[in-house]
C-alpha cells in the first residue's frame, strides 16, 4: 500500500533541501492493541542487509541492543525496537545507516511542495530520510531520520544560530555611539546555544573585526551563558580542554585592524543541556589615533561560525580541535557592519600680501559637534501582515523559521509564539550625539593645520600665537559643518562647510598681515619728539612763573 511523507518547510534564510527516502524494511502496516505494527516484513530496496547487520554487530554495545543469533529481518527489527524513544541512540543508529556501503539503490525523492516537502512512497515500512543538501553559509543540513511510515509528517532537525552586536553605554544597548580618542568602547555580542540534534562534534566560534582606529583590551573579556559567567580555558590554550563550559580568545593585529575570535570548547558535550540559553560576550576597545577621517569611514563587523551538517563528523584544525578545518562544513551568520564617519577642518595659513605659507602659528578650536554613526544589519521585525514563505516565527532557541505553526501541540512546542509573525529585512540607522571639542595646534608642513575627528556642528577658530612681525587675528572665525549625507551603498559620507566665501570644501584659508613699522632714529619722528619735549619744558616754566606771580599778589 502506498504511503505519504511530509517534511515541514525550510528554516530561516535556508536553501532548498534535497531530501531522499531509502527503503530499509517493507511490510504491511496493521493495528494491534491500539498500536500500528509492521508485519510480513522484508528487506527494502534501499539497504544492503549484510552490510547493515555487520555494522549493527560492531556497534551493538554502543547502541545498547542485543544482536539475535538468527539475523532475520524480523529479529533485527525486534532488536532495534529496544531503542525506540531513546533519542541519543536513535541518532547513533541514523549515523550507522549513513555509513558508506549500507544504503544502496535509487532513493525516492521528496520534492518541495509549497513551504513543505512531500512524497508518495511505494509501500509502508521503515525508511531512512537523508538530506543531501550541500551545506553553505546561511543554511544547515537536517539530521538524517529513521521513520516507520504510515502517512506521517515529520519536522526537520536542524538549527540556525543568530548573532547580535551592540555597544554598551551604562545600562543602554546601542547600535552605534560616539567617542573621543582615548575613550573606552564596550561591545556586547549576543547569541544562543543552538539545538544540536545529531551532532557528535559542534563548532561554535564568534569572529569580530575591529577597524584600525580601535585598540583591543584582552583583559576586559567576559562571557556568560544563561546569565552565569564562564571562565577562559587555563592558559588560553586551544589544545587543552577542561571539564565544563569554557572558551578561549585569540587576537591578531595587522595594518587594517584587529581580528578577534572567541572559541567555545567541547561545545556539543558541555553546552548541549543549555539549548536556548543566551551566550553573551563583552569586551572593551580604546579609540586611538588611527581613526579614519572622511573617506569610507571606520567599519566594524562581527559574525558567528557554526556547524551545519550533523551527518558529517567535522575535523578541527591541527592542534585546535574546536576550530573547524578548511574542509569542515560550517555555516556563518550574516555580517553585522557598523560604520563610524567623521571629518576634519583644515586651516591653510598664508601671508596676506605675498601668499607665502606660514608655519608655526598656533590656533585653538572650540565648539560642540555631532558624530554620526551608521549601522546596517539584517534583522527580523514584527509584522502581522506578512504571509506565506515571507512570514517567520521566533523559536525558543532564538532562531527563526518560516514553518508556520499547525495547532498541533507536539509540533508547536518549540515556538516562542504561534501568533506573532516576523518579516526579514535589511535596515540602517544613524545615531548622533553631542561632542564638545577644545583643542590646539600649530601650522606646519606648508602652513597647514588639521583639526580631525569632527562632525556636524559649529566651531570657533581662534589664533592664539603668531609669528614675530605679524598681527594676531582680531576676531575669531566661526565655521559650521553641516550634517553628513551617507551614500546609499555606505561608501562615503558627504559633509557641507560654511562660510562659503572662506572655505573650499573643508579647507579654510586664513590670511595674516604684518604689523606697522616704527620710524627710525634721526628721522622726522625724532624731531617731533624733541619739539614736543621742548614745548613741555616751556609750558612748565609758564606754569612756574604764573604760580610765583600769584604768590606775590596773595602776599
Amino acid at each position: 500500500e502506498a504511503t505519504s511523507i511530509t517534511i515541514k518547510g525550510a528554516g530561516t534564510g535556508d536553501a532548498e533541501h534535497e531530501y531522499a527516502a531509502y527503503q530499509i524494511i517493507t511490510g504491511e502496516l496493521t493495528e494491534k492493541d491500539g498500536k500500528q505494527v509492521l508485519s510480513n516484513m522484508a528487506w527494502g530496496t534501499g539497504v544492503d542487509s549484510d552490510a547493515l547487520i555487520a555494522a549493527l554487530t560492531a556497534t551493538a554495545s554502543a547502541l545498547g541492543i542485543t544482536m539475535p543469533a538468527e539475523t532475520t529481518v524480523e529479529n533485527i527489527a525486534d532488536a532495534l525496537g529496544a531503542i525506540n524513544g531513546d533519542a541519543a541512540k536513535v541518532e547513533k543508529l541514523a549515523k550507522i545507516f549513513n555509513e558508506t556501503g549500507i544504503l544502496k539503490g535509487t532513493p525516492a525523492e521528496i520534492e518541495p511542495d509549497g513551504s513543505n516537502y512531500k512524497a508518495t512512497l511505494p509501500a509502508d515500512g521503515w525508511y531512512f530520510i537523508k538530506d543531501n543538501l550541500t551545506p553553505a553559509d546561511g543554511n544547515a543540513v537536517s539530521a538524517n531520520l529513521l521513520q516507520v511510515i504510515g502517512d506521517v509528517t515529520v519536522n526537520p532537525k536542524y538549527s540556525l544560530p543568530s548573532l547580535e552586536k551592540k555597544i554598551l553605554e551604562g545600562e543602554d544597548e546601542k547600535d552605534a555611539n560616539t567617542a573621543s580618542i582615548g575613550d573606552t568602547v564596550t561591545y556586547k555580542l549576543t547569541t544562543k546555544v543552538p539545538v544540536m540534534t545529531g551532532y557528535d562534534k559542534y563548532f561554535f566560534n564568534i569572529s569580530d573585526t575591529l577597524f584600525k582606529g580601535l585598540t583591543y583590551v584582552p583583559d576586559s573579556v567576559k562571557v556568560t551563558v544563561g546569565g552565569t559567567e564562564i571562565t577562559a580555558d587555563a592558559d588560553n590554550d586551544p589544545q587543552t580542554v577542561e571539564e565544563g563550559m569554557h572558551y578561549y580568545a585569540t587576537d591578531a593585529a595587522d595594518s587594517d585592524g584587529t581580528s578577534i575570535k572567541f572559541v567555545f570548547q567541547n561545545f556539543v558535550n558541555e553546552f548541549k543541556g543549555a539549548e536556548g540559553q543566551e551566550i553573551v560576550v563583552t569586551y572593551d576597545a580604546v579609540l586611538n589615533n588611527d581613526a579614519v577621517i572622511d573617506g569610507a569611514g571606520n567599519p566594524n563587523t562581527a559574525s558567528l561560525t557554526y556547524s551545519n551538517n550533523p551527518n558529517s563528523e567535522g575535523e578541527g584544525e591541527p592542534g585546535k580541535p574546536d576550530e573547524p578545518g578548511s574542509t569542515t562544513p560550517t555555516g556563518k551568520t550574516p555580517d553585522e557592519t557598523v560604520k563610524t564617519f567623521t571629518t576634519e577642518i583644515v586651516i591653510d595659513k598664508i601671508d596676506k600680501d605675498t601668499k607665502d605659507k606660514l608655519d608655526g602659528i598656533k590656533f585653538r578650536l572650540t565648539g560642540t559637534g555631532l558624530q554620526s554613526v551608521l549601522t546596517e544589519k539584517g534583522l527580523y521585525v514584527k509584522d502581522d501582515s506578512v504571509t506565506g514563505e515571507n512570514a517567520y516565527y521566533l523559536l525558543k532557541d532564538g532562531s527563526f523559521t518560516n514553518d508556520a505553526p499547525t495547532g498541533d501541540a507536539d509540533h508547536d512546542k518549540d515556538y516562542e509564539s504561534t501568533t506573532q509573525k516576523y518579516a526579514f529585512t535589511t535596515a540602517s540607522s544613524v545615531s548622533e550625539n553631542a561632542v564638545y571639542v577644545d583643542t590646539e595646534g600649530v601650522t606646519a608642513d606648508g602652513g597647514q593645520l588639521k583639526f580631525s575627528g569632527l562632525n556636524a556642528g559649529t566651531y570657533t577658530i581662534t589664533e592664539i600665537e603668531t609669528l614675530e612681525g605679524y598681527n594676531l587675528l582680531t576676531s575669531p572665525i566661526t565655521v559650521t559643518i553641516g550634517e553628513g549625507t551617507i551614500a546609499a551603498d555606505l561608501s562615503k559620507c558627504t559633509f557641507t562647510y560654511e562660510p562659503d566665501d572662506m572655505m573650499d570644501g573643508n579647507i579654510i584659508t586664513i590670511e595674516n598681515s604684518q604689523g606697522s613699522t616704527l620710524p627710525s632714529t634721526g628721522g622726522i619722528g625724532t624731531k617731533l619728539f624733541y619739539m614736543i619735549g621742548g614745548m613741555l619744558v616751556v609750558g612748565s616754566g609758564v606754569l612756574l612763573v604764573t604760580k610765583k606771580r600769584m604768590s606775590k599778589i596773595e602776599k
